[in-house]
């Protein structure tokens, strides 16, 4: 009965059917499930809204953020919205442990901000620089420690410290349905497009197409998922 509720719970939030182990009793079930239940107390309770709320969670700015009900915060995350826009987050956003998206590092320069979509995951330890604007549009997941850097410092000038030169935005957006393996940096300007799938390791310094499958420093292109030709000898276990 108590996995049949939970079944049922998740298919309504998740929009996709969920099916536990028939090994599994009712009671380890509830063991696993009762930290989510004093994070949706905690969401409740801080936030008014319906969701998962992790502890020592600092949202600052919280006013300039538009967050979409059922997400999962875990904790230690830090959620700064100080920017010249609107932040957005949609619904069933997730993110793990001790992550962090900083739109500003100081007011001095207000940075562009973030737009997150639906159905987003996000692994432990991510880190988005959203200076330059960062976009993550539905359904992309992302695996742990992922970075990504909107912004580069303006180096041209010998004569003057670069920590003194000016901090300029590059935008950074991450299409439908992407996958991001784990330990993967993604450099200001870059866009990948919808459908890509970006190996573990990988440091992105430049745009993609729909469907490619990338790896590598700097991460070049394997295959393609559109149109099935192999570019590259290099295998799938690179793709993880």
């Amino acid at each position: 009965m108590i996995k049949k509720l939970f079944e049922q719970y998740y298919r309504s939030i998740k929009k996709s059917d969920l099916h536990f182990s028939p090994n599994l009793s009712s009671w380890t079930l509830l063991h696993f499930y009762f930290p989510y239940i004093l994070m949706r107390l905690r969401a409740l309770l801080f936030l008014f809204k319906a969701g998962y709320l992790g502890s020592n969670v600092k949202i600052k700015f919280g006013s300039n953020l538009e967050l979409a009900p059922n997400f999962k915060v875990g904790d230690g995350v830090q959620i700064c919205c100080l920017s010249e826009n609107k932040n957005k987050i949609g619904k069933s956003f997730s993110i793990g442990r001790l992550g962090k998206i900083r739109s500003s590092s100081s007011p001095t320069t207000i940075g562009s901000g973030f737009i997150i979509g639906d159905y987003v995951g996000m692994g432990d330890f991510c880190y988005l620089g959203c200076f330059g604007g960062v976009t993550i549009d539905d359904h992309t997941i992302i695996g742990e420690r992922l970075l990504v850097h909107s912004d580069a410092h303006d180096f041209s000038d010998l004569e003057v410290p670069v920590r003194q030169l000016p901090t300029v935005g590059r935008p950074v957006y991450i299409g439908k349905r992407c996958w991001i393996g784990s330990d993967v940096i993604i450099l200001g300007g870059v866009t990948i497009e919808d459908d890509c799938v970006v190996g573990a390791g990988s440091v992105v310094t430049k745009s993609f197409k729909k469907g490619s499958v990338i790896a590598g420093n700097p991460a070049r292109i394997l295959k393609s998922r559109v149109d099935k030709i192999h570019t590259d000898h290099l295998s799938d276990k690179f793709v993880n």
